[in-house]
């Protein structure tokens, strides 16, 4: 995710889903042992992101994803 997100500039709605997706692998794997993944969000200085909100969103980014 992170090459083309670097290419374009990504909506907000495009954000939460690359900020969703993120800390929901960081959090499946835990790559690191000693890390606070509870206060991740706070860290990087926004909300927690929900997958119901990605969700909602949904028509709006396939419609997106599929334009030429």
């Amino acid at each position: 995710m992170m090459p083309i997100a670097f290419e374009v500039p990504l909506s907000s709605q495009w954000t939460d889903v690359y900020l969703w997706a993120s800390y929901d692998a960081l959090v499946r794997h835990r790559p690191f042992k000693n890390f606070n993944y509870e206060n991740l969000w706070e860290k990087i200085g926004t909300t927690p992101v929900l997958y119901d909100k990605i969700r909602s969103d949904y028509e709006t980014l396939a419609l997106d994803s599929r334009a030429p």
